[in-house]
Parts: structure tokens; sequence; C-alpha cells
């Protein structure tokens, strides 16, 4: 048995060794949603970066794990997305949202890190200054919509929420 599962192993590392996305690149469409995943990632990085070094005070500690985590999970997104993961990338997405959202609303309201379901951190969130804004209403009511959709994914096995393997 032990031969078996050395081989076997030798088959997965040649595997891993010699996986590429380069043939990916030659389909515009990949393309144009990679580009579209990584402005998002970007944004985050470099909001997350440049809050390090000027040592802004807008976030506490706690609140700034959650926004990290946030970053964390977006960059898993798109690893897993380019990889063909579609159903891991949905579950880190819905994570990344759920993250964010505590992150934000929690900075003010302590009850939101606590709060295990997410849709009444949706609520929670509502009544925080950044979310009560016209424009943070307005996140919120899209992420909420994305966090619901994404829910449906990854817990439903409709047609429409598969992908086609090739």
């Amino acid at each position: 048995m032990s031969r078996e599962v050395r081989a076997d192993f030798e088959k997965l590392e040649d595997f891993f060794k010699e996986v590429s996305l380069a043939d990916h690149f030659s389909n515009r469409k990949f393309v144009e949603h990679l580009k579209t995943m990584h402005k998002k990632a970007y944004a985050i990085l470099l909001y997350t970066c440049e809050r390090d070094f000027q040592k802004s005070q807008e976030l506490d500690e706690h609140a700034i794990d959650y926004v990290n985590e946030t970053l964390s999970d977006l960059l898993q997104v798109t690893y897993c997305w380019c990889n063909g993961l579609y159903k891991t990338s949905q579950l880190q997405l819905r994570s990344a949202i759920e993250m964010f959202v505590k992150g934000i609303a929690g900075n003010e309201n302590e009850k939101v890190f606590e709060e295990k379901n997410v849709y009444r951190v949706f609520e929670l969130a509502k009544d925080t200054s950044w979310f009560s804004s016209a424009l943070g209403a307005q996140y919120l009511i899209n992420l909420h919509q994305v966090y619901a959709e994404l829910c449906a994914a990854v817990h439903g096995a409709k047609q429409i929420n598969l992908e086609l393997i090739s």
C-alpha cells in the first residue's frame, strides 16, 4: 500500500509542478473578470496599507482584524476562482462580506462582533454612522443582496448555481 501511496503522491507532485494558468489569459472574458476582481482586492489592499502606514485611528484593533481578514478572503477568492474552484471562491466571498460588515459596523457597536446570525449583523450595521449615510446605506443594501445570492449558490443545488466543468 505504501508504494501505491508514494506513486500517487509523485503524480500529485508532478501535477502541481506543471500547473499553469497561462492558457486562461487567452480567454478575454476570463481576463476581464480577473481585472474586475483585482481592482476590488487592490483597493482594499491599498486602504489597509495606507491605514497602517499613517497609523490611522479610525478603526479600533478589533475592527482592523476584521477588515484585514476581508483582504485575506478577497485574495483567496481571486486565487480559487482562477483555479476553477468556484464553490470555494463563493464561500470565501461570502466570508469577506461578513468580515467587512462586521469590521466597519463593529467599530461602533461591539455587539456586532458577538452576533452569529449574519442577517442580524446587517440589521445592526444599518444603525452605524457609516452605513446610515446615503452612500453607506446603498453599499449595505448591495452587500446584503450579494451575500444572499452567495448563500443561495452555496446552499442550493439548482442548475443555475452550478458551474459546468470541462
